[in-house]
């Protein structure tokens, strides 16, 4: 197994990122390092969204021979990225929950079901920093919760119909 240095290419070390070093690549870098995460030369610590001053993702992965840790960053102004979880399925729903908050969208993506934003927020994408279209996530098919596709708003007549008083009703015969 290679150490991490093998798995990283050739990126923009910076220098003052503290307690693991973080390397800012290229898309073909975050290619490679996906690649090496399919191949299990890497295990996926994490992935998220960033909306400072350079809209960018982030990837944490830790070298499986050594142990040693790093987080790649890549810059996406516009608003897009390749998708890790096209070769990797641990990353998908890591995936979707980049895609709810800040509406960054993963190019390649197996499932583009929102992941965290079922349609009852009063913003779309709450971290997001771009113009982005709320519509672009849209699907025809509703988010899974537990298995299940229900709503919110579903299971709140549920529980509005459980709560209610039951009433007795009385069949003609029993009125008699």
């Amino acid at each position: 197994m290679p150490p991490l240095a093998d798995i990283i290419p050739h990126g923009d070390r910076v220098d003052s990122h503290r307690p693991w070093p973080r390397v800012i690549v290229t898309t073909d870098g975050w290619r490679h390092v996906t690649g090496a995460l399919a191949a299990g030369r890497a295990t996926l610590l994490g992935l998220w969204g960033d909306s400072g001053a350079t809209p960018a993702v982030h990837m944490a992965i830790m070298a499986e021979a050594t142990g040693e840790i790093a987080v790649l960053t890549l810059a996406c102004p516009a608003g897009t990225f390749p998708s890790v979880g096209a070769l990797h399925p641990p990353a998908i729903r890591l995936e979707r929950a980049i895609r709810s908050l800040y509406g960054f969208e993963a190019v390649g993506a197996v499932d583009r079901r929102p992941w965290l934003d079922l349609g009852f927020w009063s913003a779309a994408y709450p971290q997001g920093c771009g113009p982005f279209d709320r519509r672009d996530c849209q699907s025809d098919r509703p988010a899974e919760v537990d298995g299940l596709a229900r709503t919110l708003a579903q299971q709140a007549a549920e529980r509005a119909l459980l709560a209610a008083p039951r009433r007795r009703s009385l069949s003609i015969a029993q009125a008699a």
